[in-house]
């Protein structure tokens, strides 16, 4: 059997190899390369690499991600950085929607949302402030744009009623403002020293065994865009 000239030679523990020694048929989910197999579950900072951010430690991971929006120098406001990821938001897109029964009140709208480091949550749960997790960082319906508008990141919310709507911020200081507890419990996770996380030796060991595959049997999966009609 031969797939562009490369002949199958041999089945073992970890799938088909072929005569280069290199392994074949892998399935990666969008954002994954030769660093690693996939932001879905795992990805790091682009400002901190040796901390590796999980979609599974969903407070860690938003906290971290809002203490660079808040504090950090080098983050351009006006791009509107994504909370999951610091994306500018042309890149990442978030839109929230009614919840049913027990999910009742506005979640993220998973499917319509565009981030390799998505997950899903509540607005209302995921911005209560606490000491172990105080961050609100959530995606917002902007009550100045379209009813299907795409929403629009708490800590993002200023620039965007001045940037997109010409409108004083203060006027609607309501949807922006932090209290004083949230403020000093991020700025005390900005000034932490990020530590490296376990789940970094997981990723380094998905790295050399990514390294090993064949780059002509790699099927990489998109991530499905949903196109809003206003």
């Amino acid at each position: 059997m031969s797939i562009a000239s490369n002949r199958i030679l041999d089945f073992t523990n970890h799938g088909y190899v072929v005569l280069q020694g290199a392994l074949c048929f892998l399935c990666e989910s969008e954002g994954a390369s030769g660093e690693g197999l996939g932001r879905d579950s795992l990805h790091t900072c682009q400002f901190c690499p040796s901390l590796v951010l999980s979609s599974h430690d969903r407070g860690r991971l938003l906290n971290h991600i809002g203490a660079h929006i808040l504090f950090d120098s080098r983050i351009d406001h006006l791009s509107t950085p994504c909370g999951f990821c610091l994306s500018p938001g042309e890149s990442c897109v978030m839109y929230v929607k009614k919840g049913r029964g027990a999910r009742e009140g506005d979640r993220l709208d998973f499917d319509r949302s565009r981030c390799p480091a998505k997950y899903s949550l509540s607005v209302a749960r995921t911005a209560k402030v606490s000491s172990r997790s105080p961050c609100s960082n959530v995606p917002l319906r902007c009550p100045l744009c379209l009813k299907h508008a795409a929403a629009v990141w708490k800590y993002n919310m200023r620039y965007h009623l001045t940037r997109a709507h010409q409108q004083d911020p203060e006027q609607h200081s309501s949807l922006w403002k932090l209290s004083d507890p949230e403020m000093t419990g991020m700025k005390a996770l900005y000034e932490a020293k990020p530590r490296s996380s376990k789940r970094k030796r997981r990723t380094e060991k998905a790295s050399t065994f990514a390294k090993q595959i064949s780059e002509g049997h790699v099927c990489k999966l998109a991530l499905r865009y949903a196109i809003a009609i206003w």
